[in-house]
């Protein structure tokens, strides 16, 4: 379940990010100055989608690296199959 809400708050991140990138491209390549502080206006209202997607994706990822036992610390490597820690 954690992979799943690590991935899903990753990608939705991801694609936030692009999102603010290519329509910052586009208006300031194609557009007028108000159509550019329009689409800057929006990229900050985006942060609220960006901000808690991030933080998921950070909390999930270090939820799961958690064991202690992993020879690669902070990540996970399954190891703690090994030892039969339990979430």
């Amino acid at each position: 379940m954690k992979t799943r809400i690590h991935a899903l708050a990753g990608g939705v991140g991801f694609l936030v990010i692009l999102t603010f990138w290519t329509s910052t491209v586009i208006s300031e390549l194609f557009t007028s100055y108000e159509t550019v502080a329009a689409v800057k206006q929006w990229i900050l209202y985006g942060m609220i989608i960006l901000i808690p997607a991030l933080a998921i994706a950070g909390g999930s990822g270090m939820a799961m690296g958690r064991c202690g036992a992993s020879k690669i610390k902070p990540y996970c490597d399954g190891t703690h199959h090994e030892s039969g820690w339990k979430d």
